[in-house]
């Protein structure tokens, strides 16, 4: 729908590659999607790559409680006492208490109530509440709001990701980006700092897949939207690099 949407606005009716971003969409699969890559037209879509999925614990609570859903990344990225230490690391037990980080992690491992979700913007909300930046949104986006606001240029420092291939479709997981998060958290890094790179390296994934999908299909109109791309940084850092490639790039107005 987010595809659509741009490809209406701007009279297309050929295929494009399509960027969602977003915080919840409904997937095919049954899971919630939103940090989807597409090639699409006006007769469909295929699903080309996306985000890992990370369980949401207790569904909507945590989209209210960003923290949690932290929690449920770096469970992801580490085993459970490791994990367990890490978020130590990061000030949550300090923080939330050690008993109610154990009621979230045992929450999370319960599919019954801890949907999954490849959706950036909870991806966004995670690392904002990770980085003590805002893990209560009292509004949609609020914490992501936040998180952007502390991105200035002159950084084009980024994390780590690792790229998987799940059932043909390449999978992007966060997990190496959230430890060095917490190691820069323990070495004093400035917030501002943390969140230049991840934004960059969120940039710097969507640029890298697209270029993967033009080069398997030939296709060079790209199509970005979802609630994300309402970030500028994260906008105008991919607009320019994707131009700089050749693209033509596309979005809401």
């Amino acid at each position: 729908a987010h595809i659509g949407s741009v490809m209406a606005e701007h009279g297309l009716t050929q295929k494009v590659i399509g960027v969602a971003l977003d915080g919840t969409g409904y997937g095919t699969d049954g899971n919630l999607w939103g940090g989807e890559f597409f090639v699409a037209d006006i007769d469909g879509f295929e699903r080309q790559e996306h985000f890992n999925y990370i369980a949401l614990p207790g569904g909507e609570a945590a989209i209210r409680e960003p923290w949690k859903t932290a929690v449920s990344f770096v469970m992801a990225a580490v085993a459970d006492d490791k994990a367990r230490e890490y978020l130590r690391r990061a000030g949550f037990f300090l923080k939330y208490g050690k008993e109610r980080i154990e009621q979230v992690m045992l929450v999370a491992r319960s599919p019954e109530f801890s949907p999954l979700s490849s959706g950036a913007g909870r991806l966004f909300d995670a690392v904002s509440a990770l980085v003590g930046i805002c893990d209560l949104n009292s509004f949609e986006g609020e914490a992501a709001m936040a998180l952007e606001y502390l991105t200035h240029e002159g950084i084009d420092e980024e994390y780590d990701v690792e790229l998987s291939t799940n059932n043909e479709h390449t999978v992007i997981d966060y997990s190496p980006t959230f430890v060095e998060i917490i190691d820069d958290l323990a070495q004093n890094v400035a917030k501002g700092i943390i969140a230049s790179k991840f934004h960059n390296t969120v940039a710097s994934v969507v640029l890298s897949i697209v270029r993967r999908i033009h080069d398997r299909t030939g296709l060079s109109d790209v199509v970005l939207s979802g609630g994300t791309f309402q970030n500028r940084y994260l906008l105008n850092r991919l607009w320019s690099a994707m131009s700089r490639d050749g693209f033509t790039v596309m979005t809401n107005q």
